[in-house]
């Protein structure tokens, strides 16, 4: 199990979100 590789991936993720919502805004 790598905890640290599924961080990445949440915080990618999430700053992608964050970026599209930003975008929509």
């Amino acid at each position: 199990m790598g905890i640290t590789g599924m961080s990445e991936q949440w915080v990618a993720a999430w700053i992608k979100q964050k970026e599209i919502v930003s975008a929509s805004l």
